[in-house]
């Protein structure tokens, strides 16, 4: 099985190392890198070609600049945005294509069926 490769850029500590340790308990998927220099983000992103990159970065015009460049470098990669400062959680999802929104869209449908379930 292909395991997932996550670039993880979350700035404030404890919250990275949270995720991490999340991610890292799930077989099919590895943190590949991690970063919170924009530079040493692109740079990784060229290198190591992550599937994904999950960051806390607020939305501003810098983020929007370096997403360019991301995309431009790795356009199948999907861009997942933390905010754990909202009080119920937030994520934000940026996909390169609808083929990728919608198989998003199933897989998370089809992991509430099986929360609700158990």
């Amino acid at each position: 099985m292909k395991r997932i490769r996550i670039l993880l850029t979350i700035e404030h500590l404890m919250q990275a190392q949270l995720i991490r340790h999340y991610l890292d308990a799930c077989e099919d998927i590895e943190t590949v890198a991690e970063s919170i220099d924009p530079i040493e983000v692109m740079a990784l992103v060229a290198q190591i070609k992550p599937d994904v990159w999950i960051h806390s970065w607020e939305e501003d015009p810098q983020l929007q600049a370096t997403l360019s460049h991301l995309y431009a470098l790795n356009p199948a990669m999907t861009v997942v945005r933390v905010n754990p400062q909202e009080s119920a959680g937030y994520v934000q999802i940026q996909v390169s294509s609808l083929e990728s929104l919608a198989t998003i869209l199933h897989s998370t449908v089809r992991d509430q069926n099986i929360h609700q379930v158990s």
